[in-house]
């Protein structure tokens, strides 16, 4: 966001720079690591750079390669929710930091659950595209379990932990939408459409007594 409001105010363009869009997210990721000391991945800067939906391919043979990055119509994706904590907030930085030193220390476990993420997204692209949303519903819970076995109850924490399993009571499937603190729902049965509007204010009020959030999510057509 500081980025692009910099080209905006200069009056300038990649192209004036002449830096590869693709290029951009691993040259601000740069810049957060070495001047500002954040742990952290590409996942966030690849989105706020390209936007929508975005399939990103971090495997070793796309480093660095144009086509690691591929746009998809958001119309693909199915109804959702938002649900959040508006309590707790976090620095992902803090949770990516011991992740990062069992990278380099080449851990067998982290590099397989890795590996295994990737292969989440792979399949919920094949999902999105045949519209078989129950089965993305139940990756986003593979990859919270994942996730939180990859991480640790710890790390992961209790509030978020209780969040998920409050989706679940609800008949929802949930992820994080980042590092924790907020979640992606969708339906359990499949359903690409709103719950009741008296189902969704039970759920709501559910959460509200945890000093949590549940929205819907809109999201703009593109052009």
């Amino acid at each position: 966001a500081l980025f692009r409001a910099l080209l905006k105010f200069f009056g300038l363009t990649l192209n004036d720079l002449r830096i590869e869009k693709y290029d951009l997210p691993r040259m601000i990721l740069d810049v957060e690591k070495v001047e500002l000391g954040i742990s952290a991945g590409l996942q966030d800067r690849v989105i706020q750079v390209y936007g929508g939906l975005v399939r990103m391919d971090f495997s070793s043979s796309q480093k660095d390669a144009p086509s690691r990055y591929t746009s998809y119509p958001v119309g693909l994706l199915p109804v959702a929710y938002l649900a959040y904590d508006a309590i707790a907030g976090g620095d992902s930085g803090k949770v990516h930091s011991t992740v990062k030193q069992r990278w380099l220390d080449k851990d067998a476990t982290l590099i397989a659950g890795m590996k295994q993420l990737g292969e989440y997204a792979d399949e919920a692209i094949r999902c999105l595209e045949t519209q078989n949303y129950s089965l993305l519903a139940k990756l986003a819970e593979s990859n919270f379990a994942m996730r939180r076995s990859l991480y640790g109850d710890a790390v992961v924490g209790a509030r978020n932990i209780r969040m998920v399993e409050l989706a679940k009571e609800k008949g929802l499937s949930a992820k994080f939408t980042g590092s924790g603190g907020a979640l992606l729902c969708l339906r359990s049965d499949g359903v690409n459409a709103w719950l009741s509007d008296e189902l969704e204010t039970e759920i709501s009020d559910a959460f509200d007594q945890h000093g949590f959030k549940f929205i819907r999510i809109s999201i703009p057509p593109t052009s």
